[in-house]
């Protein structure tokens, strides 16, 4: 689709410019002397043209599908209920305008701006050239008749949402199957690049620092260890500073690429430095619009750009076994029975099983109802030390079930099942890693750290290092120039 080929060209673009500035950031960071992540081994495929390719899908199947369906819909609405009449076009250029003033009212977005000046005229214009005249009643009858499977379905996955949908698609549609599992892969390996697009200072993982114009050493060496609590670590390098910290009659000014975004006295600075950078943070984030556009796209846009290109492509095969109108009609029956299938085995699987029947779950040949036990161990409190079979669990053949015996152990009390976390350091499926680390950190045992920081070291994947920064952060670990 055209308004998908475009936003990918944009995407990329600026996926490639986020990256690009990454990467100058962390070798200011690693050259300093701090543990960077992601590491020196990751770090060059910041520069890789392919790297950006890749993270732009993101965009690409959120904002792209979105801004491709809302400009869809805009013209068949122009085109089906308001005939066509010029005058009703202004507003929806009204509607047009402030879309694209929105995301600029606090600075300059070129990129954003981009992709809501370039795709919305472009699929407005294809779809109001390419809908057929319209012929009366029978036809928007038809129409109706495709829109409708779209809003039974929606309201049939929207009736059983629960907290667990996303686990459960995840594990029974992806993690259980060759192709499924490749897609999750690809995913984890490059969802990290266009997040760090729009996120704000306060979600980055890193961030550099200058503090200057301090007179008082011992107040430069406050602020330096306190910001260095919260990521936000020292540099020599101006251009790359996040965060200028600077001092003038006694009150501090925190600044954003020249800008002085909150004031504040070293003491109220030092006694509540987490609402100041959180204040910071609030105040530098220029992205707010584009992260709530580009969810909203991916909660609704994606789902209805997916309807459509499926329908379009059963209504394709359909047409050469019938009529036009049948086969418009039989390909929304079809979309409409595909999307009811899909969703059963999501619901039907069962999520736990009684807490009475663990031990016997945990016997199961079926790794499905091994994997409920795992999760009634989780949702019930139980200690897993309690059901020696566990151990089988690690060498198991399936992801899920080795995703969920990381994360049961991450909750266990008992010393004897920390080797079994460490083991699972060595999985070869990232998702299980991650959640093996994520299970060192919530145990809060001090021997982990060495073992995370050598995974930081050692990793070649940015997932597994970024999880395994947030673990020895929660472990009470902080940055120093010399780690």
């Amino acid at each position: 689709m055209p308004g998908l080929l475009a936003a990918h060209v944009i995407a990329t673009i600026q996926v490639y410019v986020s990256n690009r500035g990454l990467y100058q950031t962390l070798t200011a960071l690693a050259g300093a002397g701090y543990l960077v992540v992601p590491n020196e081994r990751v770090m060059p495929r910041l520069l890789e043209p392919g790297a950006a390719l890749a993270g732009a899908l993101f965009f690409t199947l959120s904002l792209g599908a979105g801004l491709t369906v809302l400009s869809f819909a805009a013209a068949w609405i122009w085109d089906r209920l308001l005939l066509r009449k010029k005058m009703l076009l202004i507003p929806f250029a009204l509607l047009w305008g402030i879309l694209i003033a929105l995301p600029n009212i606090r600075e300059f977005s070129p990129f954003v701006s981009l992709y809501l000046l370039l795709i919305p005229p472009l699929i407005f214009l294809i779809t109001a050239k390419a809908l057929p005249p319209r012929t009366g009643k029978r036809l928007v009858l038809t129409e109706m008749a495709q829109v409708i499977p779209l809003v039974l379905i929606a309201a049939l996955w929207g009736a059983f949402m629960n907290e667990w949908i996303f686990l459960n698609v995840r594990d029974t549609l992806l993690l259980s199957n060759p192709a499924g599992i490749r897609v999750n892969d690809f995913y984890y390996t490059h969802t990290l690049y266009p997040a760090e697009v729009f996120k704000t200072l306060q979600q980055k993982t890193l961030k550099t620092c200058r503090i200057t114009g301090i007179p008082d050493a011992a107040l430069a060496a406050s602020l330096e260890k306190t910001l260095a609590r919260f990521d936000y670590l020292a540099v020599d390098v101006p251009a790359r500073a996040d965060l200028a910290v600077r001092e003038r009659d006694g009150t501090l000014f925190f600044e954003h690429e020249g800008a002085v975004l909150v004031k504040s006295t070293p003491g109220d600075f030092l006694a509540r430095p987490a609402e100041t950078l959180r204040e910071f943070s609030r105040q530098g984030d220029g992205n707010l619009f584009f992260r709530r556009i580009t969810f909203f796209s991916l909660a609704a846009g994606l789902p209805v750009a997916l309807y459509i290109i499926i329908y379009g492509l059963c209504r394709f095969a359909l047409s050469f076994f019938m009529n036009a109108g049948k086969a418009s009609l039989a390909a929304s029956v079809a979309c409409l029975a595909a999307g009811t299938v899909l969703v059963v085995p999501f619901y039907i699987q069962g999520d736990v099983v009684s807490p009475d029947r663990v031990a016997m779950a945990m016997e199961s040949p079926d790794w499905r109802e091994r994997v409920a036990a795992l999760r009634t161990i989780d949702r019930a409190g139980m200690e897993i030390g309690n059901y020696p079979s566990y151990r089988k669990m690690p060498a198991g053949t399936h992801v899920a079930e080795r995703y969920w015996i990381a994360f049961v152990l991450g909750k266990s009390q008992r010393p004897e099942t920390y080797p079994d976390i460490v083991t699972l350091l060595d999985d070869p499926h990232p998702n299980v890693v991650c959640k093996a680390i994520e299970a060192l950190g919530k145990r809060g045992d001090s021997r982990a750290i060495e073992v995370l920081k050598g995974r930081i070291r050692t990793s070649d994947h940015w997932y597994v290092q970024w999880y395994a920064y947030r673990a020895l952060r929660s472990l009470g670990w902080k940055q120093t120039k010399s780690t």
